[in-house]
């Protein structure tokens, strides 16, 4: 999706509206781990970060979960094709709080 488009997607929506979003897709990935899902929770977070309304704390965690979720599906696509690129911050997913 070219910036301009995310752009317009991320002001059009309320910051509510998109962490309601991510906890959904969150939720559905946990059930499903559907490799289509992080994608849909990267570029969320992604909309969320760049949000206007989005705390400076908060855009440190959508970036942060936004390269670990990356990760992850570079983690999944590992294990269909055998290669791996990382997106690490140097932060586990278990250290966000």
């Amino acid at each position: 999706m070219p910036e301009t488009d995310l752009n317009k997607e991320q002001n059009s929506a309320s910051e509510d509206t998109l962490i309601s979003s991510l906890f959904y897709l969150m939720s559905r990935f946990a059930f499903s781990n559907e490799r289509s899902l992080t994608n849909a929770i990267a570029l969320h977070l992604a909309m969320l970060e760049k949000h206007e309304d989005t705390s400076p704390q908060m855009r440190i965690t959508c970036r942060r979960l936004r390269a670990q979720w990356l990760d992850q599906q570079d983690r999944l696509d590992h294990r269909q094709n055998g290669t791996h690129r990382a997106h690490g911050t140097g932060v586990g997913m278990q250290n966000i709080h």
